[in-house]
């Protein structure tokens, strides 16, 4: 269980660091929601994955709409498919603090 706290370190790290790309609306659902209802229903995009073996390995998945958050889902086949994703952080978009667009 250490290393994958880790690896949630690691991927939410990069994910607030990078910009925040400008584009449409997307959803995202509260932490209440089961964790397939969210991935069925929010526009998460990966941003990276990590791969302690060939075939186990995590993927990082970010929403920036209404509420900015990174989740973790889990693949157990390389990549091919990933669980739901689970939150593991929020923040306050810029939108919500009436940031001009860059």
């Amino acid at each position: 269980m250490g290393s994958l706290a880790g690896v949630i370190v690691a991927l939410s790290t990069g994910a607030c660091a990078g910009n925040v790309p400008r584009g449409g609306p997307m959803s995202a659902l509260p932490a209440r929601t089961s964790p397939a209802a969210a991935a069925a229903k929010s526009s998460y995009r990966m941003t990276q994955a990590v791969f302690p073996t060939a075939l186990r390995g995590y993927g990082e998945f970010v929403s920036y709409a209404p509420r900015c958050q990174v989740a973790v889902g889990a693949t157990t086949n390389g990549g091919k498919r990933f669980s739901a994703p689970v939150p593991v952080a929020t923040w306050r978009c810029a939108s919500e603090l009436g940031l001009p667009a860059r």
